[in-house]
């Protein structure tokens, strides 16, 4: 029998924000939950099928099921994976 992992929290940060912004609530997570908060290329110019598009394709690549944290209108972003990636979503 496999072992089920747990899910990786994934935190999405808006236009306007950081990564760096979700560092003390990662903090807070118990070691069990690996988060991750990646650089989201806004500033970039794609368009937010685009960077939703790559996310979920990183999420169902990575075999491991995620919840995903998102501030101000990273929640679309968030939604968006969701709605791309729901076998890999878990919240």
């Amino acid at each position: 029998m496999s072992e089920v992992l747990p899910p990786r929290v994934l935190f999405l940060h808006g236009l306007s924000g950081h990564p760096s912004r979700f560092e003390g609530v990662a903090g807070r997570l118990p070691a069990r939950f690996p988060s991750v908060a990646p650089q989201v290329a806004w500033e970039e110019g794609h368009s937010l099928k685009e960077l939703a598009g790559r996310l979920a394709a990183e999420l169902r690549a990575d075999g491991r099921t995620a919840v995903l944290v998102a501030s101000g209108n990273a929640a679309y972003l968030a939604l968006e994976v969701a709605r791309r990636a729901r076998p890999c979503v878990r919240g």
